[in-house]
């Protein structure tokens, strides 16, 4: 699947521009910082990969392009999860002039497991992830951390003299974590394809997960259980049935309750789980 032909399709791009109120610029990290910042309204969720699953579609077929993870964002609240927002956002930087290429990275439970963009400005490199819903672009110093304090943790991204790559960590509360590997070798399409469609034979499609970053705070649902992370404290809660989902996300709760039902049951379900104690 030739997805640099994608890339240049400007039509997303112009659609998200639109729909967000902005105006095209010319290539500079302020405008850099404002696109990041406005992409992040965009949730991670995993529930529209699920679904495409469940559609028995393959290959290039279960890929969420630009077009369809922005309508799907517009009808249903729907975000998307690394891969596909990693590619959108490249085609909105692509258009708008920026230079850009993915890149991977190694996480605890496999490599190439993530992935995320740098953008190239003259004689520097910043780390775009909107995977991770990072709200600005990380500038990576091969010599020192990069600090990025964010309304509710901190993030360091800290280089790996050994083989230049780098780690990114964050930290909450004094509690410092490992999260991924970035490996700053430009990936090619074919390459990138390749380790996407892999993606939907990975174990993290066993539960619907969703992540957004709201009110100056990050979101982060799994199964049944939520977690809210504010900057001087982590809230924990069971939710009850989607349509609470929803009132969190803003992702429609029929959608959510299809993904939830698609995933193959192993006793009781997380479908079951929200569902019966809904009851109670």
């Amino acid at each position: 699947m030739n997805l640099d032909f994608y890339a240049d399709n400007y039509y997303g791009a112009e659609r998200f521009l639109k729909h967000f109120c902005l105006q095209k610029k010319a290539p500079a990290l302020p405008f850099l910082s404002e696109l990041t910042r406005v992409f992040c309204k965009i949730p991670y969720e995993n529930a529209t990969k699920l679904l495409k699953v469940r559609s028995g579609a393959e290959g290039a077929k279960r890929l969420r392009l630009p077009e369809e993870v922005l309508e799907d964002y517009l009808r249903f609240g729907a975000g998307g999860t690394c891969f596909s927002l990693t590619f959108f956002f490249h085609t909105i930087l692509k258009n708008l002039g920026f230079e850009s290429y993915p890149v991977m990275g190694d996480r605890s439970y496999g490599m190439n497991t993530h992935c995320a963009l740098i953008v190239d400005f003259v004689g520097e490199k910043f780390l775009v992830d909107p995977g991770f819903l990072v709200d600005q672009p990380i500038a990576l110093d091969p010599l020192q951390d990069t600090v990025l304090r964010t309304a509710f943790n901190t993030i360091i991204v800290s280089p790996s003299p050994s083989d230049q790559n780098y780690h990114f960590y964050t930290i909450h509360q004094n509690n410092k974590k490992w999260r991924y590997r970035l490996k700053i070798k430009p990936v090619d399409w074919e390459e990138f394809y390749r380790h996407w469609t892999d993606s939907f034979s990975w174990s993290g499609l066993n539960s619907v997960v969703i992540t957004a970053v709201m009110g100056g705070r990050q979101i982060y649902f799994r199964d049944n259980h939520l977690r809210i992370v504010a900057p001087d404290q982590v809230l924990r809660q069971t939710v009850k049935n989607p349509s609470e989902l929803e009132t969190i996300f803003g992702i429609h709760a029929p959608l959510l309750c299809q993904a939830l039902e698609s995933i193959p049951s192993s006793g009781d379900s997380s479908v079951d789980r929200i569902q019966n104690e809904a009851k109670i």
